[in-house]
Parts: structure tokens; sequence; C-alpha cells
């Protein structure tokens, strides 16, 4: 049995929606799946209904960001109840932690010549959560960087 139980969409820092994302397991005869964007389930109703329509069974999940002392640390999360209200409530809170980090960046960038908007950086993140990977993809698409 092959599984894959550790994905992202667009909803965080990956390129696929949910529902592509099961289509692509669909075509590689995964059995079993979990989409564990990072702090958000914004997509995960989507990847289970999909799964449904596919036959491919599909796990709650997320992988949730958290720090210890100087460390960064992802905690993947699975079988989570993507609509409780706490949850929610706490990722909200993160989200803006986000929000303001990006802020942040995008000034230090600014006071070094490179210019990068907040609309820039939502509209590369399309439907998802902005953060470095999409600010690293912006540096790029510019020219400010090569890779």
């Amino acid at each position: 049995m092959c599984v894959e139980l550790h994905t992202h969409s667009v909803y965080s820092d990956g390129t696929a929606t949910p529902a592509e994302l099961i289509q692509m397991a669909a075509d590689r005869r995964i059995q079993g799946f979990a989409l564990t964007d990072h702090d958000t389930v914004e997509g995960v109703q989507e990847a289970i209904r999909h799964g449904r329509e596919l036959g491919i069974p599909v796990v709650s999940g997320i992988e949730i960001s958290a720090a210890h002392r100087q460390y960064s640390l992802h905690i993947l999360g699975y079988g989570i109840d993507p609509k409780n209200q706490e949850l929610l409530d706490w990722l909200a809170r993160l989200q803006q932690g986000r929000i303001e980090r990006n802020r942040n960046i995008l000034e230090k960038l600014a006071v070094m010549g490179i210019s990068i908007t907040a609309q820039e950086l939502q509209q590369v993140s399309g439907c998802g959560q902005a953060g470095r990977p999409h600010i690293a993809r912006l540096l790029k698409d510019k020219g400010y960087v090569t890779n």
C-alpha cells in the first residue's frame, strides 16, 4: 500500500489545489492521502470531497509551525477537526503573526532598495497565505536573485 501523508497545496506553500493533489495521487495509484498545509486547514474539506469522489481515503491534517528556544519546528497533526473553532481561532492568530512578519521583511527589503508590495505578495500566493517562499519567488521573478 502506498500513501502520501505530507502534502502542501496553494493554501500554504504548494503550487496545486487540493483537488489537483488528489488527482495526482489517483494518477499515481496512491491509496491514502493527507493534506498538511502550513498553519491552515482551508483546503482540507476540498481534499476530503475530491478524495471521496476518486475513492482515495483522505485524513485531515495540518503542519503547525512552532519554535522552541532557537529552533524552528514543524509539527504534523492528523485526524484533526478542520471546523473546530478553538483551532480556527488559534490559526487566525498565527496568520496575523505571519502577516506582521511579511510586513517586516518587505520593509527591510525596501530599505535595501528592493521593491515588493503587499499586493504583489498576495497575488503570487494565490488563494493561500503568503509567506517566505512567496517572497523568494518574487525576488527571483523580479530579477533581484537568480535562484
